[in-house]
């Protein structure tokens, strides 16, 4: 046996192996649709041969009046009728619930094979990929039940109880029926599966590596747009689908095959017995109803075997899906679960003795002997250039990678002896991405702890300086923040996670650039808060920033993985503020005014409210609707101009577009919602903004307003229209153009 077959061996097997809690499920599903299938091949015989034994006897075909018994055969065919419809009712609804309920299980269980394989080893697969074989991998396994299973337990169990009662009539016909059965029921599915097994398996591949492009343009597509790889990114996925498309035809192609074969085989079997059984008939071993009830169960036999060509024929694709769940399901993970764990520690000393790793591939050490000790409660703050080794040693202590040399000891106990759930009770982390969910404030900081009450949510932003921004959201806590948090800012998501982890209070605490985006007034809040709530915590803080630093007690350097220097925070904050002010005073250009910036920054959708000392937004609003006695007028307005516009549609002349402007102005400022409607249309909103921002009325359109007025007028009085309905047309114009006419006709700088 080939390597390749090796591997492909166990894969069905394995994966009916963690089907086993549902097998009472799976059992019952199997025998309700055998129930059903007899049901159905008995309810078929039997009406056939009823329905030709009573013709028969109708006509007096055999030696004149003839006894029949109508009501025997009459009830077992309402047997089989009402079995039949239980039977295939009962058998959906098991046989599904009982894939349903594997495929979760199977889902659970991949789920927990990957929490050990985050996030180090995960990180070496595409977030598409790795979603694809939790969503569509194992939904393609629900062919092993309900497609191969089921159908070949049941085509097997009929071929053999067919061939059984055929061959007490008429054995010739039994062995015929048989041979063609076994060839559209073994030989047609075997060859399906050779010919569908190879462009399954790239099916599979393919459609894996399709979403992952789709789920990585989705992700990136601001970059892509950036740097105009769109249209490079859309080719890929465009060239993706042709080729997936390809073999879905080929497929298609195979599956017709199938097909054909089957009903080939199946209409030779019945022809095969219509003509054996005229024989058999002829010289009297048989009588007419009995072959009438033969062909119909040959028929009834086929259509049970029908389906397995396309069950085998698409095998090849649920190997490959189970082989791929398998393959993540077994991968080692980074760092290994003690066999007996010891208890964690509540608090303690926390001992870093001589630690040394080295990652794959590379062959300098990214940390080098490093020997540290931090005792309870204190803030130790990390810095060092980018490749210190900084990051490298938070993967240590959150064991997501596991020293080469030395050990970890939390209160005298080993890292390697700790449970990675438990560690993680007591550590609280805040990473250099750090993730937010599709869901409200609430919801993402209720992560950090579940039963928390509103006041103690607000008290966590109070300490992030987050509190006023939440207040003033108008569904407050309830606001929902998007995917990955897209709704507000880089610096209001970081804090927001910030928050989340003082909710969790946890006794060790990591920070990987906590202030990473503020403003320094923020900033400087921030960390004045982050003195107080971590008091009591052990705390290390990676930070290349001096604000945070004021939140620890000692200074660490990291130089290519080694110690270079260990101090207090005040004099290291006191030697670089010297370093700082002695470069700026030695390089500073003779500037005669300050640069500015090129662009300012997009707002997010949620907005932060400003701070005081801030300077006001002097963007020009939307005008408002009118005061409450006003609206009246100007609903009077806008409903008389509507008339007018109305009216001007057939009577000549009159400047219908002129009288509809007046008549959306009119109600727009009598109705909030209506001006609300007007203001955000997409073809509409965009003009309103332009004109309340600048009031510019090109030069052209004026003169284009005042020749359409004139003409209107003009062909009003030439066409006859009534003398009062042309003086007020002509007064509204002039009210109109003398409103234009002193507009600004460019924007001033």
């Amino acid at each position: 046996m080939s390597n390749e077959k090796q591997i492909r061996q166990p894969v069905i097997r394995t994966l009916l192996g963690q089907m086993t809690g549902r097998r009472g499920w799976m059992i019952g599903g199997a025998l309700l649709a055998l129930l059903a299938t007899l049901s159905s091949i008995g309810l078929l015989m039997t009406a056939g041969w009823f329905i030709t034994a009573t013709g028969i006897a109708g006509f007096g075909v055999i030696g004149g009046a003839i006894a029949f018994n109508f009501h025997f055969p009459a009830g077992i065919i309402r047997g089989f009728a009402l079995s039949r419809t239980a039977g295939r009712y009962t058998e959906r609804i098991v046989t599904h619930e009982a894939t349903f309920r594997a495929l979760t299980d199977l889902r659970i269980w991949l789920f927990g094979k990957l929490i050990p394989l985050a996030p180090g080893r995960l990180g070496d697969l595409r977030i598409g990929d790795v979603l694809t074989r939790l969503t569509s991998d194992i939904d393609q396994l629900d062919a092993i039940y309900l497609r191969l299973l089921v159908p070949s337990f049941i085509a097997l169990i009929i071929a053999l109880l067919l061939g059984g009662i055929i061959a007490v009539f008429e054995p010739v016909i039994a062995v015929t029926a048989l041979a063609l059965l076994a060839l559209a029921g073994i030989a047609v599915p075997m060859l399906s599966n050779r010919l569908g097994r190879p462009i399954g398996e790239a099916l599979v591949d393919q459609r894996a590596s399709l979403r992952g492009d789709v789920s990585d343009t989705i992700d990136g597509l601001a970059e892509l747009l950036v740097y105009g790889a769109d249209e490079r990114m859309q080719a890929q996925i465009m060239t993706a689908q042709d080729q997936l498309g390809q073999q879905q035809k080929r497929m298609s192609t195979i599956t017709g095959f199938g097909s054909f074969a089957t009903n080939a085989l199946s209409g030779s079997a019945m022809i095969a017995a219509m003509v054996l059984g005229l024989i058999a008939v002829t010289e009297g071993r048989i009588e007419g109803p009995i072959l009438v009830m033969i062909v119909f169960g040959i028929m009834a036999a086929f259509e049970v075997v029908a389906p397995l060509p396309l069950a085998y024929q698409i095998l090849g694709q649920t190997r490959a899906a189970g082989r791929r769940i398998l393959d993540l399901a077994g991968s080692a993970p980074g760092v290994a679960e003690p066999a007996s764990p010891a208890t964690c520690p509540q608090d303690g000393v926390l001992t870093l003795d001589g630690l040394r790793f080295t990652y794959p591939g590379s062959n300098r050490a990214a940390i080098d002997g490093l020997s540290l000790t931090i005792q309870p409660g204190e803030h130790v703050g990390i810095v060092g250039h980018s490749g210190a080794g900084k990051s490298t040693l938070f993967a240590l202590l959150l064991k997501t990678q596991t020293p080469d040399a030395g050990h970890i000891r939390w209160h005298d106990t080993d890292f390697t002896r700790i449970a990675s759930d438990e560690l993680y009770q007591q550590i609280g982390v805040l990473t250099q991405s750090p993730r937010l969910f599709a869901t409200s404030i609430r919801d993402n900081l209720l992560l950090g702890k579940p039963d928390a009450s509103d006041a103690e949510l607000m008290e966590a932003c109070r300490l992030v300086a987050l509190d006023g921004f939440v207040e003033s959201l108008p569904n407050g806590l309830d606001t929902w923040l998007g995917e990955a948090g897209a709704k507000i800012s880089g610096g209001q998501a970081r804090r927001l996670t910030l928050a989340r982890l003082l909710l969790k209070n946890p006794k060790l605490i990591l920070l990987d650039e906590p202030t990473e985006g503020l403003d320094p007034v923020t900033e400087r809040t921030v960390v004045e808060q982050m003195r107080s709530a971590l008091a009591g915590r052990t705390v290390i803080l990676i930070t290349h920033r001096l604000a945070p630093l004021g939140a620890t007690d000692r200074i660490i350097r990291l130089e290519q993985g080694r110690i270079t220097e260990d101090s207090d925070a005040d004099s290291f904050i006191a030697a670089e503020r010297e370093k700082i002010t002695a470069a700026l005073t030695a390089d500073q250009p003779k500037l005669t005014k300050a640069a500015q910036p090129l662009a300012m920054p997009a707002e997010p959708v949620v907005s932060e409210a400003a701070p005081e000392e801030q300077q006001p937004d002097t963007t020009v609003a939307a005008k408002p609707t009118a005061r409450w006695y006003l609206r009246p007028l100007y609903f009077t307005i806008a409903l008389v101009s509507l008339i007018l516009g109305l009216i001007g549609v057939v009577v000549p002349g009159m400047p219908t577009t002129i009288f509809m402007i007046i008549a959306l102005w009119g109600f727009a400022r009598s109705s909030t919602r209506f001006h609300d409607w007007l203001w955000n249309h997409p073809r509409f909103g965009p003009m309103l903004s332009a004109w309340q921002q600048h009031r510019v009325v090109p030069r052209r359109a004026k003169w284009a307003a005042t020749l359409m007025m004139t003409l209107s007028i003009i062909i009003m009085a030439v066409a006859g229209a009534p003398p009062s309905a042309t003086a007020f047309t002509a007064v509204v114009c002039l009210c109109v153009l003398a409103y234009l006419w002193p507009k600004p006709e460019a924007v001033s700088p």
